[in-house]
């Protein structure tokens, strides 16, 4: 009798061990692991672009920290994405009031950003993006054309020195 009290003892405790690790593991399961895939979600939401991005914080323990921390991020990418678009906007319409054929480029001299509506009906296109500056003044122009490579050379330069020059290398610009 004590053999068959000592084995069933022994089962218990296994029975009971799995039960209490299926409980644990549901518990974090609950607690953790679905706040925080529902945060991996939301973030992703962020990333794909969506404004109305927010996360339901039910607890106050440090999953919730981390959910109102995303709340706020969240809305502090919205509000900066809207204070962007607005200055975009103004840009746009700056530009567009010079009535001039306006664009920008960065140092390697790649059209990037907003240009005017004057420089799409000038160059005849409505996508500058990626772009080379060079190819937009001076076409398809091979290489070997001297003002092809004045401008190269300016742009080069212009390219290596800090804003402080700029106003001195503005003069050295190609004029046509």
């Amino acid at each position: 009798m004590n053999v068959t009290l000592e084995v069933a003892t022994g089962e218990l405790c296994v029975l009971l061990g799995f039960g209490t690790a299926t409980v644990l593991v549901l518990f974090m399961h609950l607690s953790v692991v679905r706040p925080i895939l529902r945060l991996v979600t939301a973030a992703r939401g962020v990333q794909a672009g969506e404004t109305e991005v927010f996360v339901d914080v039910g607890s106050k323990d440090e999953v919730g920290v981390l959910a109102r921390a995303f709340n706020d991020m969240s809305a502090a990418v919205r509000d900066r994405e809207t204070k962007l678009d607005k200055a975009r906007g103004a840009v746009e319409e700056l530009l567009d009031n010079m009535r001039q054929g306006i664009v920008v480029f960065d140092r390697t001299g790649a059209v990037v950003g907003t240009q005017s509506r004057a420089a799409a009906e000038l160059f005849a296109r409505q996508s500058f993006e990626g772009v080379s500056v060079a190819t937009l003044l001076f076409g398809e122009a091979t290489d070997w054309q001297v003002e092809r490579q004045a401008f190269d050379a300016w742009l080069a330069l212009v390219a290596e020195l800090d804003e402080s020059a700029w106003d001195e290398l503005a003069a050295l610009a190609p004029h046509e």
